[in-house]
């Protein structure tokens, strides 16, 4: 199997170089390729989605429909299924892919904060909506 790290499919990212790409303004998706329920009970960087791996395939051009956009990829923190989304996203012809090292773990380790459920942006929002204009 190639591996991200190699070089093959991708390259490796901390999370805080990862951090910094959700903060320059620049087209991204984060990709959580752990099972949704994973995804959901353990969880994820805020902007995070979840595309699991068994799914990628299914999922991926509508989750991510411009083959050119920065994608990082990560798991739980052991890589292997990072690595391996990397590989098969690089063979579907996207051209920019990352691998975040350490995954969610090191994500937490790093002191950045994980998001239990989903849909968590929206559900934010609502909650500022609600409590800026007062709405039931």
């Amino acid at each position: 199997m190639a591996h991200a790290a190699d070089g093959i499919a991708g390259r490796m990212l901390s999370p805080q170089e990862v951090r910094a790409m959700l903060r320059d303004g620049g087209e991204m998706a984060l990709l959580d390729v752990r099972e949704e329920g994973v995804f959901s009970d353990r969880g994820h960087p805020f902007f995070a989605n979840s595309v699991p791996l068994s799914r990628l395939e299914l999922l991926i051009r509508d989750r991510v429909p411009r083959v050119g956009t920065r994608v990082v990829v990560y798991d739980g923190g052991d890589e292997e299924l990072a690595e391996r989304a990397a590989v098969m996203l690089s063979s579907m012809g996207y051209r920019d892919v990352a691998v975040m090292a350490g995954g969610a773990r090191r994500w937490a380790a790093a002191g950045y904060e994980l998001f239990t459920g989903v849909n968590v942006p929206s559900k934010a929002f609502g909650e500022v909506v609600e409590h800026r204009c007062g709405t039931p």
